[in-house]
């Protein structure tokens, strides 16, 4: 049977990966909701995908096999100037999709958590110890814009744990990429697709790290396979077949699509040399991902014309 997935949060970079996902496998009834809602109707007209939108309201009383949370503020800026922002995005939708689980105790609440859950210093890959240590309030959650990010992450995934009777999973992304991306934002390989676009040289550093980005595919094959679980309530560290280093992308944009790099010296604060998890719980349960990281970028990257 098809499963009916709530998504909400379609506007924003991992949910336009899901709609991506779900159009190509033909293997999902998606309703797209967020709080613009007229956006979503654009993205959906612009890119011939069918699918049908909801209002935010009306998820309390429908009911669905999945709700799939990928809603929240993430930007660092925007955290910084307004944290109160961070909290309510994150408050007002987990509140509105405990009150549907009232009703309809069997959905999957598929939440998108994250690595940030470890805290900022990634020498070692996850999984490492987490600070459960935080405040029970949320606005008590103080600190840097990425401090904060990663609390509010935490008290979620404690919140979920403490509902066992329900099916909850926190699915902990480090990174992802298709081809929806928003080319020229502050991530990586945004900032790469950037410079391909405008044909300019890609200045970075000498550093070499190390990420794992998995394809939007994951996200809905594992959320569909957690669905038929009898019951299920954890959090899982979502990694693709095999991480990537920075020289080994690198080497692959110059090989196959002309990009002139230039290394600089330069000192980060906080940056995470080993972002990815080593984790196999979700292969535990049955799940196998699209490929290595390599091989989900080369995939996405025939769609982008560069």
């Amino acid at each position: 049977m098809t499963p009916r997935i709530c998504l909400i949060g379609a506007t924003g970079f991992v949910g336009k990966g899901i709609i991506c996902a779900a159009h190509e496998a033909k293997n999902a009834e998606l309703f797209l909701t967020s709080r613009k809602t007229g956006q979503i109707k654009d993205f959906l007209q612009e890119n011939n995908y069918n699918f049908k939108t909801i209002e935010l309201g009306d998820i309390k009383s429908t009911q669905f096999d999945i709700i799939f949370n990928a809603a929240g503020v993430c930007d660092p800026k925007v955290i910084l100037e307004n944290p109160e922002l961070l909290f309510k995005s994150h408050q007002d939708v987990d509140d509105l999709i405990m009150e549907n689980l009232k009703d309809f105790p069997k959905t999957l609440y598929f939440n998108l958590s994250s690595g940030a859950v470890y805290g900022s210093e990634f020498l070692e890959p996850a999984p490492k110890e987490i600070d459960w240590n935080i405040p029970s309030e949320l606005e008590e959650i103080s600190g840097d814009p990425a401090s904060m990010y990663s609390k509010t992450k935490i008290f979620f995934e404690k919140k979920h744990r403490e509902q066992e009777r329900l099916n909850i999973v926190d699915v902990r992304l480090f990174s992802i990429f298709h081809r929806h991306l928003n080319i020229g934002a502050h991530y990586f390989l945004s900032q790469l697709m950037d410079s391909l676009k405008k044909k300019e040289v890609f200045v970075t550093s000498t550093q070499d790290i190390v990420k794992d980005y998995v394809h939007p595919m994951d996200l809905l094959n594992l959320a569909i396979l957690l669905s038929q679980k009898d019951h299920i309530n954890c959090a899982l560290d979502l990694c693709s077949a095999a991480p990537v280093k920075k020289s080994e992308m690198i080497e692959y944009f110059e090989l196959n699509h002309h990009l002139k790099v230039e290394y600089k010296e330069m000192e980060f604060k906080g940056t995470k040399v080993n972002y990815y998890s080593t984790a196999k719980d979700a292969q535990k349960l049955g799940f196998s991902p699209q490929g290595s990281s390599l091989e989900c970028i080369a995939k996405e990257m025939e769609h982008l014309g560069f």
